[in-house]
């Protein structure tokens, strides 16, 4: 959810300085395949028996990781990169699941997740706890989506891919390719 926020700004903003769409298409992205498949396992895996979700679930954040990392010279990949590494550190350290806190979503108002997390009924995420591992990696920071206008609880990997998202397209959107050229 967090990251349709960023892409959404990047792209806006990058358009209202002055970028246009068709620079997008000299970016050199022959990795960004991996990128889409690695999103797209792990959103497959939604609705899935719950024994399959741990394993799609860290797969597909380890193509994430591994698409960042075949473009990382490109303008704000490294955040993006590291952001993917942080995400997977945590879901490969927690079993498959990402640990979240119920806490931090009570406080947000969000009771109802709060318990669903508490019994257990989110295959993708492990409750935080003492038994969990990397606890300061997972979903333990207050966001609000502007888009779903609604809040959520997120990771520092989150807000990392979210920002280094901002900055490829607010990026490209005004530059263009890696010569930076413009139209």
């Amino acid at each position: 959810m967090i990251l349709l926020d960023f892409f959404l700004a990047g792209l806006l903003l990058g358009l209202l300085f002055g970028g246009k769409l068709t620079r997008l298409s000299r970016v050199p992205l022959p990795f960004f395949w991996v990128v889409v498949a690695g999103f797209g396992v792990r959103f497959a895996a939604f609705g899935l028996r719950e024994g399959f979700v741990p394993l799609l679930q860290t797969f597909g954040m380890a193509l994430v990781f591994a698409g960042t990392l075949l473009g990382i010279r490109l303008f704000g990949m490294p955040l993006v990169g590291l952001g993917a590494f942080l995400n997977f550190l945590v879901v490969l350290a927690n079993g498959g699941r990402m640990p979240a806190s119920a806490e931090v979503a009570e406080r947000l108002g969000l009771a109802t997740i709060a318990g669903h997390l508490r019994a257990g009924r989110y295959p993708e995420y492990v409750l935080m706890g003492p038994s969990t591992r990397l606890n300061f990696l997972g979903d333990i920071i207050p966001y609000f989506s502007l888009v779903f206008r609604r809040a959520f609880v997120a990771s520092i990997g989150d807000y990392l891919l979210g920002v280094g998202i901002f900055l490829v397209l607010f990026h490209y959107l005004r530059k263009g390719g890696e010569d930076g050229t413009k139209d």
